[in-house]
């Protein structure tokens, strides 16, 4: 292939923006980037190198998933937590080597969130 795929921005789809952005901003923590449409439909959001948007123009809101790798999750996992977030364990190593927790945003869309554990693929 002759073309370099350099980033990638996927959408989660939302039934409210203002859900979205306290349950990603404020929750989770992600720095909100910008905001479109009048009113607002689509919220982008950012961390470090992570880029993705929510938009309530999506087909399949409540059924995204998004995998997002972290360097300490077990910090990430208690401040998220003492913000309010509900998780669906603390931490646990997975057999696929990842140790990782899961939230669910209010549309039920899945946000996990791991760290590469000893065995955990590298590619």
């Amino acid at each position: 292939m002759s073309v370099k795929f350099l980033n990638q921005h996927p959408a989660v789809g939302v039934s409210c923006i203002d859900q979205a952005k306290q349950f990603y901003g404020e929750l989770l923590g992600f720095h909100l980037d910008w905001e479109w449409g009048e009113p607002v439909f689509h919220l982008s959001f950012s961390q470090g190198e992570v880029i993705f948007h929510v938009t309530t123009l999506h087909e399949g809101v409540g059924k995204s998933n998004l995998y997002f790798v972290v360097d300490d999750v077990q910090a990430y996992y208690e401040e998220v937590i003492a913000r309010g977030a509900k998780a669906d364990s603390a931490p646990v190593v997975q057999p696929y080597g990842m140790i990782d927790f899961h939230v669910k945003d209010p549309d039920g869309n899945i946000i996990g969130f791991g760290q590469m554990g000893e065995s955990a693929p590298t590619e």
